[in-house]
């Protein structure tokens, strides 16, 4: 089918690409041969005037103009797939999805989602992208993630938000630790260096005045490090405590209650009101949904998000102060 002279399949190959960022992997996923899809990115840069993607090694990084046309082609793509007639079959379902994931919450979720997909849809690949909360803001505005996954206090009027985890916080010390061997007072906290994860910062920023002081020797922009530094060493640490506990099996760490009291730290799911006309779209979704409970089933330090479930207007991001 063309539209003014385009053909519609280019425009499936160019949401390809710019997921996959890869014309080999593009190809495998729109069942074209390489250079089909090469063929086809070049009429693209001659109807839109553009190159649209540059080569740096093997991936193909896309230029503005590619940019400013992903949420327009998505956009227009899934409309076109909702207006399919026959049942929707995820068996039949050949495409990827790209998850952006905000530094922890792919660990518990990612693992039963994979088998969940692998049962339900084994032709779906799932591509997972570890962002900060910037850059999540960044690629949900562009099209560039179906989802993003973690900690997000930003909002837009077109996003739609489900809280998939509710967490609480503890202190770990490494086992054996000459000064802390339970749960430590103020004083006692307030003594030890400790590592610093940027991440948390802003969960204290929204705690009730407290009395406790940062002492940080280290400052970790990456959760998954910090189990590793507290278990070698006499600082201490402040994490979500299901991530505690988790590694609490593999290090040798003991998991603590905090002096004080944080605001609960919450996993949300987000992603474009606009992708909910699609039905593979749609169907993704629930089953993150779905494997999020399983998860919290398994689980016990993670809360059920119940009160906080599938709202239908976006939530501000002040919400969180509640406790």
């Amino acid at each position: 089918m063309h539209f003014s002279g385009i053909d519609l399949k280019l425009l499936l190959i160019f949401r390809a690409v710019l997921t996959h960022r890869n014309v080999t992997e593009a190809a495998k996923e729109v069942g074209r041969s390489q250079p089909a899809v090469s063929h086809a990115l070049g009429r693209l840069r001659h109807y839109y005037k553009d190159p649209l993607f540059r080569r740096s090694g093997s991936r193909m990084e896309p230029t503005q103009r590619a940019l400013e046309l992903a949420g327009p082609v998505s956009e227009a793509l899934n409309l076109i797939a909702a207006t399919r007639r026959q049942k929707f079959e995820p068996s039949e379902l050949v495409r990827s999805f790209r998850i952006g994931l905000v530094e922890y919450g792919g660990i518990f979720l990612v693992p039963t989602l994979a088998k969940m997909l692998a049962d339900q849809a084994p032709k779906v690949q799932l591509v997972c992208e570890h962002v900060d909360e910037d850059a999540a803001h960044a690629l949900l505005q562009r099209a560039e993630l179906d989802v993003a996954i973690g900690m997000i206090l930003g909002e837009k009027p077109s996003w739609r938000r489900t809280t998939l985890f509710k967490d609480q916080f503890s202190v770990i010390a490494r086992k054996g630790h000459p000064r802390i061997n339970g749960a430590p007072t103020l004083a006692e906290f307030n003594s030890q260096r400790q590592v610093r994860i940027p991440l948390l910062d802003k969960i204290e920023s929204l705690a009730p005045a407290h009395d406790w002081t940062r002492n940080d020797a280290i400052v970790s922009q990456n959760i998954l490090h910090v189990p590793f530094i507290v278990e070698q060493s006499d600082l201490i640490a402040i994490l979500p405590r299901s991530f505690a506990m988790l590694f609490n099996k593999h290090c040798r760490i003991s998991v603590f209650r905090p002096p004080q009291q944080l605001p609960p730290y919450t996993i949300d799911l987000v992603y474009p009101e606009s992708n909910e006309v699609d039905p593979a779209h749609a169907w993704f979704v629930k089953t993150i949904l779905a494997a999020a409970t399983d998860v919290r089933r398994q689980d016990t330090e993670l809360s059920s998000p119940a009160q906080h479930a599938a709202p239908k207007k976006p939530r501000k991001a002040k919400a969180v102060r509640r406790r």
